[in-house]
């Protein structure tokens, strides 16, 4: 199932200090490979009758067996320990590694359909090209399927914006909505704000029940560097007022480029537009 391919790979990146003998560590993260933006965390559902064939009876192994054997044809890894109920629906599993923040899917209830949502660490994890995957199974098997949150991210790994630039392009109006003229809320998460701790700093942009919002974060400095200049935008999309097309898992950058002017204006351009914008 490993392929070369999709939107992003997992590189090691060093982080932390050396201190009290202990070297600086090796991590994996994720990069966008146009240089632009990553799909960090993902949310969707579709129908219970996609995982339920037409000779098998309806029943939670038979779609539980299935759901597993779709998670590990796209992403690498299938479902591993059962879980109590989640968001109305009555089964739940973690997946990939029962230690560890992969994901969750869940079904059995909820008008029918199955939840199925990966942490950032389980994007990570995931076989190279499950972007390109998960569209075309979509587009086969399951084209009324929603994605109902997705995160797009890009990091500065070198300071090349930093927080009080992102804070003074919010406070220029950088990151106002086109359809309104006022600026939207924001909120200034950390201690180093205002104390000089070093532990990094947090800018949200968007209330936390907008569809969009923008987080904004001392990347490095949460690692453990105090004094990296590594900051992370991530943007923050549900579809609650919005549509979320199938295509941002194969072309996730104009999204991500289009969401604010500050962003626009910070970022390299990608040469292929996409066919239909955020509604």
């Amino acid at each position: 199932y490993v392929t070369r391919g999709g939107t992003s790979e997992a590189v090691l990146y060093a982080v932390g200090l050396e201190k009290h003998g202990e070297k600086q560590k090796e991590k994996l993260f994720k990069r966008g490979l146009d240089g632009i933006a990553f799909i960090d965390t993902l949310t969707f559902t579709l129908s219970e009758d996609v995982f339920i064939p037409d000779t098998e009876m309806p029943e939670p192994e038979v779609i539980a067996n299935n759901i597993s054997a779709f998670l590990y044809s796209i992403f690498g890894f299938g479902l591993v320990a059962k879980c109590n109920g989640l968001h109305g629906y009555q089964i739940s599993f973690l997946m990939g590694q029962a230690n560890a923040e992969y994901g969750r899917a869940a079904f059995w209830g909820n008008k029918h359909t199955v939840y199925i949502n990966l942490t950032g660490l389980g994007l990570t994890m995931a076989a190279d090209g499950w972007e390109e995957r998960l569209y075309e199974f979509f587009q086969t098997h399951a084209p009324e399927a929603k994605i109902t949150r997705i995160d797009l991210s890009h990091d500065f790994l070198n300071g090349e914006y930093s927080i009080d630039q992102c804070f003074q392009d919010w406070k220029d109006g950088k990151f106002k909505n086109a359809k309104s003229a006022k600026n939207p809320v924001a909120e200034q998460f950390g201690t180093d704000w205002l104390n000089g701790t070093k532990t990094g700093r947090t800018l949200y942009i968007g209330s936390a029940k907008s569809d969009k919002r923008l987080m904004a974060y001392e990347k490095g400095k949460q690692l453990g560097d105090p004094n990296s200049p590594w900051v992370r935008l991530e943007l923050r999309m549900r579809n609650h007022k919005l549509t979320l097309p199938h295509e941002m898992l194969i072309n996730p950058s104009p999204f991500f480029v289009g969401a604010y002017d500050a962003i626009n204006d910070i970022t390299v351009k990608p040469q292929i537009k996409p066919s239909g914008g955020v509604a």
